[in-house]
C-alpha cells in the first residue's frame, strides 16, 4: 500500500513574506507539495512552491477549494489548510495528518485531547479555522457562498453530520494574528456581517447557542454542553 501524501495549501495576500516562509520550512512539507494560493499580486512567495494566483473578490472558501482541488489533482492523500500567519513545530501537520488516516475521519483539527467527534447536536464547534487536514476523496469542501467567516462553522457541522467526523488531536501550534485582518477592515467586517445572516438561516440552532454564550458568558451553554457530552 502506497503511503498516504500529505499537502500544504496557504492563502496569502503577502503581508508578512517572512512569517509564511517559516511556516512552510518548518511544516516539514517537501516543497513540491506546497500550494500558495496568492490573493494580492504584490504579494511575494516562498521559493520552489506551486503558486496559483486568484486576485478575485475576497472568499477565502474559494482560496481553500482552490488548493484543494490543486493537491488532489497532484495525488494528494491529505491536504493541510493553514492561515498564512500561523506557526508550527516540525511534526504538528504530520500528527494531524497521521490521526486522520488512522481513524478514518473527515478532518482532523488541534484540540486538547485526542477523540473523533461524530454527533450532529453537539453545540460547540471543533475544527480550528486556521489550520485543519481534510481527506479530499471524502468529498466535502468548505462553502463558497460563505466569504469570509462561518465557513469553518458550516464545515465542522457539514463533517459530523454527513461524513465520517472530525478527530481533534493534542499538537503544537500558534496562531501569530488571530482576527487582526478583519478588525482593521471595514470590508472585512461586512462580508462578517453577510456570512452571520446566512449561518444563521442554514444554522438557526447553532446560531442560538452562540449567542446564548455571550450572552451568559457561558452560562447557558455549559448546561446545553452537559447534554451532548462525548
Amino acid at each position: 500500500m502506497e503511503e498516504p501524501l500529505l499537502f500544504l495549501t496557504i492563502p496569502t495576500r503577502g503581508d508578512e513574506p517572512g512569517v509564511l516562509a517559516n511556516l512552510v520550512r518548518d511544516s516539514g512539507i517537501p516543497r513540491d507539495r506546497v500550494i500558495i494560493i496568492r490573493t494580492d499580486p504584490r504579494a511575494t512567495t516562498p521559493d520552489n512552491v506551486t503558486v496559483v494566483d486568484d486576485f478575485g473578490d475576497i472568499n477565502i472558501h474559494r482560496w481553500w477549494n482552490t488548493g484543494i482541488q490543486q493537491a488532489q489533482a497532484l495525488g494528494a492523500s491529505s491536504v493541510a489548510v493553514l492561515n498564512d500567519d500561523i506557526k508550527v513545530s516540525a511534526g504538528t501537520l504530520n500528527q494531524l495528518h497521521s490521526a486522520l488516516h488512522e481513524t478514518g475521519a473527515t478532518i482532523a483539527t488541534p484540540g486538547k485531547r485526542l477523540a473523533i467527534h461524530k454527533r450532529s447536536m453537539h453545540p460547540d464547534r471543533f475544527l480550528v479555522g486556521s489550520i485543519w487536514v481534510i481527506n479530499p476523496h471524502h468529498g466535502l469542501r468548505p462553502s463558497e457562498d460563505f466569504r469570509w467567516f462561518f465557513g469553518d462553522d458550516d464545515m465542522d457541522i457539514r463533517a459530523r453530520i454527513e461524513f465520517s467526523g472530525i478527530v481533534t488531536v493534542p499538537t503544537d501550534f500558534e496562531h501569530l494574528r488571530p482576527g487582526q485582518a478583519t478588525d482593521s477592515s471595514v470590508t472585512l467586517q461586512a462580508l462578517v456581517r453577510e456570512d452571520e445572516r446566512l449561518f444563521r438561516r442554514r444554522h438557526p440552532a447553532r446560531f442560538v447557542y452562540r449567542k446564548l454564550w455571550h450572552r451568559t458568558q457561558g452560562r447557558a451553554s455549559k448546561a446545553l454542553r452537559s447534554l451532548f457530552a462525548d
